[in-house]
């Protein structure tokens, strides 16, 4: 019988306390490979913040303090306490403070934070690049791994979950009512799965939506473009019916759906390049009315854009031109971006920069 090769890296995902982490550390034992737990590097961040007084609804200061902590997540070694792994913090093993009452209430609010997010993926990539290793987290199949050649997603009800919560908080020796745990696994879950920012998805869900838009199914990509401060976004944490609607996206919408629907491919699907060109531009413009736009034929509006498929962009908040100060997808690395930009036959933008006149816009009608 011929050997089956492994995978490098297997992608692990689903809810708190739905039984990913014993799992990931089951199988990563069996076959000899790294164990990492990303929730323990956010519940690391949330301590840290807690202990450095920082403020959960401060984005700026929680990336800041992102990018200057020393985290580690180790092999347990020789410790004999029933950890999975070691958590050092600073130099200092925070393994068991990760699961404080503290930073169980704080860990969603702070993992919600674009830029923490974005700082911690950059180290879970560079910890997977290894290989050899499972990864365990809420969005590693979707954000962190996206190729991994195996992804699970684990699942339990949610009062399944709240009764091994309940059981890991007592054998550390704490007195926790059930209704209580369970009423936050409820809020967690509830704010894993709504954060603009990886939230919390099966990926067999981003293929299904990736598949009904190369195949039809979906019509068009478009944006109302809603660049609300991550200060305004985080009025909400508590209340998300409060949480102003709309992510920035317009400047990375067109390489976001080439990046999806085209790849990387050294020569791209002619197929792949009209409906591209379709979702983002044809179809909207009809659907929206605009009689002259969407398409290069005599008499339209020389509206166009000149996309390089071979030009490399990550995209931070400070490249962008919007003015929301975070992006969704902070971070993230595209091959493909546009490098032109004509209105109406003019360049209004060359290589990043703005050449319009102000002044120069027009009411459409419709």
């Amino acid at each position: 019988m011929p050997l089956v090769a492994l995978p490098d890296v297997i992608a692990i995902d689903g809810p708190a306390a739905s039984g990913k982490s014993t799992l990931g550390f089951l199988l990563a034992q069996q076959l000899g490979y790294l164990y990492l737990d990303t929730g323990s590097m956010y519940r690391a961040m949330t301590l840290a913040a807690i202990r450095s007084g920082v403020g959960l609804d401060d984005a700026a200061a929680l990336t800041a303090l992102a990018e200057r902590v020393d985290l580690d997540v180790q092999s347990p070694g020789e410790a004999a306490d029933g950890r999975q792994y070691t958590v050092m913090l600073d130099g200092e093993d925070v393994t068991w403070a990760l699961r404080l009452p503290e930073v169980d209430a704080a860990v969603s609010a702070v993992s919600a934070v674009p830029g923490v997010r974005a700082r911690l993926v950059e180290r879970q990539r560079a910890m997977a690049r290894r290989g050899r290793v499972v990864m365990v987290g809420r969005d590693i199949g979707t954000v962190v791994m996206p190729d991994a050649p195996l992804k699970l997603y684990i699942v339990a009800t949610a009062h399944e979950r709240a009764r091994r919560r309940l059981r890991d908080r007592r054998l550390l020796g704490y007195d926790d009512d059930f209704e209580v745990i369970l009423a936050d696994v409820v809020r967690r879950d509830h704010i894993d799965s709504t954060r603009a920012h990886s939230p919390l998805r099966p990926a067999a869900d981003r293929d299904a939506l990736w598949a009904a838009l190369a195949g039809g199914a979906l019509d068009a990509v478009t944006t109302d473009h809603c660049p609300f401060t991550a200060a305004e976004k985080a009025t909400g944490l508590d209340d998300f019916s409060r949480i102003p609607g709309g992510v920035p996206s317009i400047e990375s919408r067109l390489a976001l759906v080439y990046a999806g629907l085209v790849g990387n491919a050294p020569a791209p699907d002619p197929a792949a390049l009209s409906r591209w060109v379709d979702v983002c531009a044809t179809t909207p413009a009809r659907l929206f009315g605009f009689a002259h736009k969407g398409r290069l034929l005599p008499g339209y509006d020389a509206d166009v854009v000149i996309f390089d498929p071979q030009r490399e962009f990550t995209i931070r908040p400070e490249s962008l031109h919007e003015t929301a100060g975070w992006t969704p997808y902070d971070g993230l690395t595209l091959r493909g971006w546009p490098s032109h930009t004509l209105s109406r036959g003019e360049v209004i933008v060359a290589d990043g920069q703005w050449r319009g006149a102000a002044g120069r816009g027009r009411f459409v009608a419709r």
